[in-house]
């Protein structure tokens, strides 16, 4: 024991003589209250080192010992042994140096198995002479400042064990109840969803507004494709060629895709190159589309189309890279996303049959803060007939999915959290499972909701499902049509008392 006391009175004065503080108990690896270096650090981030903070960073929770890592490896996150909470991204930082930022390196205590993520260069010699700290590297690039493209992330102590959060964060909130002391900022990161303003309706590039008297148009919604982008396959770009050549009989104002696009894109970029080239032709004819992404459009899914062995699928579920270089926030302009620089959540508005439309497009089985978010759009948006699309809802029974698989949230979470509960929600778009299969429900204000659901998954044609909507009837009728072979498929149905906010 006098041996360890000697070790933390050397901890504690060499911290000292730089500020640091004191550590609250006297023990060979008691730690100091987190403190900047003395040098002086930058006032405010430049834009370019803002942009630089977009690399996620995992933390992961050994329920065990208490230890907690933040990396910005998916992998490491995903095969680490003994932690089994895997809390997935928290924020967001740099891989690379950055003028404006500063190294945070990694440092590991063999005998206690804690973690310490740190940029001070005192504190780091400090623990590695006295405190039985190995030093591992850098982990990754953050501000030692805050600035306005960041929040501050707080270090947390219990016993001999740290842990990080953001301030305001999930983990920042639990920490207090669960017996962590805040021991004060570690540095500074940028959120996962950027800092901006409540949502405000976007500015949409020029559509023709409908008369009063022109009260039926249609939308088109594309099933999973990704059956079709393989090799030479036509099919995709055919059901577009097709939509456009008819672009005035069916008087299309819109187009869905309700996700799997490609099969295991992220692992072969060609089919996302065959996706991209089909869907181009919407692009240079200016017909407004939203692209929903499904669980095959992103890292969970490997070759054969099965998951990926040795990977967490809910943290690799969320890796969407590939599916945002193909298509790109740039693509869908007058749209407004989660978070920037990614598709995976956004919103549009548009004007057909004479009111006024919103469709938001989220990503399948969400977070509960993008459910969140979505319930703060629709809510700034009274005056709009909203339309929701997203890969995962229906069952191919029809039932509202109870199951979360590899997701954060199931389908019948969503339900109860936004879609039953505003007046101007009319209609639900999926896709995932199944053929085909139809539902109304009553939102708690009384309002129709009509779910649709289109998987297909086809082998020979390429089926698009085409909604006219009459506003002045408040009906609303489908089909869906394969244009390889002339292909009418057995799914027609009709819904009525729908009331379309004028």
């Amino acid at each position: 024991m006098p041996f360890r006391v000697s070790l933390s009175c050397c901890l504690a004065a060499a911290l000292a003589l730089v500020g640091l503080g004191t550590p609250a108990v006297a023990q060979a690896d008691a730690l100091p209250a987190v403190s900047s270096p003395s040098a002086a650090v930058p006032a405010a981030l430049s834009p370019a080192s803002c942009s630089a903070l977009d690399d996620l960073a995992y933390q992961i929770h050994n329920q065990k010992n208490d230890a907690s890592l933040v990396t910005t490896s998916a992998a490491e996150a995903a095969a680490a042994t003994g932690f089994v909470d895997k809390w997935g991204p928290q924020f967001k930082v740099s891989v690379t140096p950055v003028t404006g930022l500063v190294p945070v390196y990694r440092l590991y205590n063999p005998r206690t198995n804690d973690f310490i993520q740190s940029f001070s260069t005192t504190e780091i010699a400090a623990r590695v002479a006295h405190g039985g700290y190995v030093k591992q590297g850098v982990s990754f690039y953050a501000s030692p400042a805050p600035s306005t493209c960041t929040v501050p992330v707080l270090r947390f102590v219990k016993g001999n064990m740290h842990l990080l959060g953001t301030l305001g964060g999930t983990l920042d909130r639990r920490a207090a109840a669960t017996g962590w002391r805040s021991e004060g900022k570690a540095f500074h990161v940028a959120p996962l969803r950027a800092v901006t303003p409540p949502p405000v309706a976007p500015t949409p590039p020029p559509v023709t507004s409908p008369s009063p008297t022109d009260t039926t148009f249609s939308i088109a919604v594309y099933p999973d494709t990704q059956q079709e982008v393989f090799g030479t396959d036509s099919r995709f770009v055919g059901r577009t060629n097709w939509l456009l050549a008819n672009r005035t009989k069916l008087d299309l104002r819109y187009v869905l895709h309700t996700g799997d696009v490609v099969n295991w894109g992220d692992k072969d970029p060609a089919q996302f190159t065959v996706a991209s080239a089909a869907m181009a032709p919407l692009d240079k004819a200016g017909i407004p589309y939203q692209m929903t992404i499904g669980n095959h459009d992103t890292a969970a899914v490997c070759p054969g189309g099965g998951g990926c062995p040795g990977k967490d699928a809910r943290v690799t579920v969320r890796d969407t890279t590939a599916f945002n270089r193909f298509f790109p926030t740039s693509r869908f302009p007058g749209e407004t996303f989660y978070e920037a620089g990614k598709v995976d959540n956004g919103y549009r508005t548009f004007s057909a049959g004479g009111v006024k439309w919103l469709v938001l497009n989220l990503e399948l089985w969400p977070r509960p803060a993008v459910v969140d978010w979505a319930r703060s759009v629709v809510a700034s948006y009274p005056s709009y007939n909203v339309i929701v699309e997203t890969h995962s809802y229906l069952t191919s029974t029809g039932a509202i999915s109870a199951s979360r698989e590899y997701g954060t949230t199931t389908p019948q979470y969503l339900y109860d959290r936004l879609i039953s509960q505003y007046a101007n929600i009319r209609f639900v778009f999926s896709g995932h499972v199944g053929q085909a299969a139809y539902r109304t429900d009553t939102g708690v204000h009384g309002n129709r909701i009509t779910s649709m659901l289109g998987t297909f998954h086809s082998n020979t044609t390429n089926p698009v499902r085409i909604v006219e909507i009459n506003t002045a009837t408040g009906t609303a009728t489908t089909r869906v049509y394969g244009p390889q072979g002339n292909v009418t498929l057995p799914y027609n149905a009709s819904f009525s008392g729908l009331k379309f906010i004028k």
